[in-house]
């Protein structure tokens, strides 16, 4: 959008345990993300939860189930730690949260604190 602003597609998640069975909870998000100044940035984003057992734990994709849901969003901050060209390397905080609906018209809600190392092409 700008040399300050730009506009993101996110896929945020986490992979927990349910019942000795291993899960994912993750989205799909569309955010932006700012620079407030030359080296420290912030995000923000929302979109849809999903909700199924790990790829890894079926026999056949097709029998993944998925449950979906509203709201998920994100928000995150990070300081660039070096620069060289369009190469950077970054400190990462970033919060997710989301919420799916099950079929017996309960919801499950997933959160995630995640520190990251990002390595970046600009």
């Amino acid at each position: 959008m700008s040399n300050k602003t730009s506009i993101h597609f996110l896929m945020p998640g986490a992979v927990y345990n349910l019942k000795a069975t291993d899960r994912i909870f993750e989205a799909f998000q569309i955010g932006a993300s700012h620079w407030i100044s030359p080296r420290w940035w912030v995000l923000g984003a929302t979109g849809l939860t999903f909700d199924a057992g790990a790829f890894y734990t079926v026999d056949k994709l097709s029998q993944i189930k998925a449950n979906t849901g509203l709201p998920s969003f994100s928000l995150g901050t990070g300081f660039e730690l070096w620069s060289k060209g369009k190469y950077g390397i970054d400190l990462q905080y970033r919060y997710f949260y989301g919420r799916s609906k099950l079929d017996d018209g309960d919801h499950r809600t997933g959160q995630a604190h995640v520190v990251l190392l990002g390595f970046n092409l600009y």
